[in-house]
Parts: structure tokens; sequence; C-alpha cells
């Protein structure tokens, strides 16, 4: 899925996380159930360009984590690799958990960091002890490119992009994109992204702030950077779309 935004600036050239805790301890002598995993491994199959170029990891790279779900903090009750959970049962105290089959780093930055994950909410009740549960890990971060237009790469020979991801956790990270990197394609957290352009006008380094977008998981986003030809010392406007 590709993603854009356009956005409109005018500038006068002169101025310009949830706690989480370990607990691997055995089921109490509560009334216990158990769950069993499966992998939907047709369900990786790419489902966008981000993923036909990075590929899909393989089933025996992911890792499975089940947490218990409370009010308070999350609990997480296991976690091991997919080889040593498929298929196996895992004994529970009856209440409601949430299972995630996971591979990369969320909040990791790089060309070929793509992050899968895919969650399932289930319930063990004493009427209802066994748990069939199937997930299905999909890319779960996002891929942003920047691609600059002709009129900018003409008249500011100095410039470049900075493209920030603010997780709902309010963890920060950000990627650079300099003028001759119009190839580069870079995965960044999920979250929201603020656009940044820096150019030298008048020489001196100008600042011009994107307003935030908010795109979804596996998005593939393009920011298409372009201005309107300069002439003289007038104003500029930057065209992001």
């Amino acid at each position: 899925m590709s993603t854009k935004f356009l956005l409109l600036f005018g500038f006068a050239s002169a101025a310009l996380a949830a706690c989480t805790q370990d607990k691997m301890s055995e089921p109490s002598e509560e009334v216990t159930g158990e769950v069993f995993l499966t992998l939907n491994t047709e369900g990786m199959a790419p489902q966008s360009k981000a993923v036909v170029e990075v590929g899909v990891p393989k089933p025996e790279d992911l890792t499975v984590e089940i947490f218990k779900k409370t009010d308070l903090e999350r609990v997480r009750l296991y976690r091991d690799t997919y080889n040593k959970t498929a298929g196996k049962s895992i004994k529970l105290n009856c209440a409601d958990y949430t299972m995630s089959a996971f591979y990369g780093d969320s909040l990791a930055v790089g060309e070929n960091r793509a992050y899968y994950e895919g969650t399932v909410d289930f319930s063990l009740t004493p009427q209802n002890r066994t748990a069939q549960v199937e997930i299905t890990a999909k890319v779960a971060n996002v891929r942003v490119s920047v691609e600059y237009g002709d009129n900018l790469l003409y008249d500011y020979p100095e410039f470049y992009a900075k493209v920030r991801s603010e997780t709902a956790g309010g963890r920060k990270k950000s990627a650079e994109f300099y003028q001759d990197e119009y190839k580069k394609k870079t995965f960044v957290p999920y979250g929201t992204l603020y656009f940044e352009l820096y150019a030298k006008v008048d020489g001196q380094w100008k600042y011009f702030p994107a307003r935030p977008v908010e795109p979804k998981r596996g998005d593939d986003v393009v920011f298409k950077v372009d201005t309107e030809r300069l002439y003289g010392s007038q104003g500029i406007n930057v065209t992001i779309s």
C-alpha cells in the first residue's frame, strides 16, 4: 500500500510505554486451561511493495509471547520461539490473555529493518479451558522515502530532509535523507510522522516543518518535495505530496 500526503508551505527567503513485567512461573492451583498456537503462513504473503522487496521472515525466526491482561501492567507469562511453541500445549490459569508473534525490532530504523507482528486476544474460562489461536504476522512498522523535485535540486544546492516518527508510547526515532539519497527507502517505527525540510536560503539554513501525518501499519509512505522556481530573493513555496 502506498500512501501520499499533500502539504503546502509559504516562507520568506530572508526569514526563515507500557511497563512489562516478566513472570515465567508455573500456573497456580487455580482453575487452569491450555492454549495451542498455529501460524497462518499464507497470511504473511507480501501485502505491500515494501514486503515484496524485503521479503518475509521464516516461521522459525518468529518469537512468541503471552501476556496476561490486567488493568495495571502487562505481565508476560510465556516467551519462546515459534518452533518450540507450534502445537505445544501451554498451561495457563483461566483469565484473559494476549498472544503475540513477532520478528525484528519495533523501534529499529534502517533500509532492511521491517518489523513483523501479529497479536490475538483469547480467554480461558472454567467452561472453556482450551483455546486454539491462529496468528498472522504482518509488517507492523512503516517504510518512508523522499523524492526531490527538479526545482529544488536546481535552486538549492544544499538541503536535506528528516522524517521523525513518534510512537503512541512517546518513543522518538528519525531518519535523514540527503539530496543524493533519492532512492533510499527506510523503515521507521509505526507512529505519527513529522516531515522536516532543511535548506540553505540566502546563505543561512532554514527549517520547513510539515503538518504531522498518520500512516497505517505496513504503509509505504513517499514524500515528494519540490519548490517553485526561485527568482531573486522572493519567497518560496515548498510542496510535499
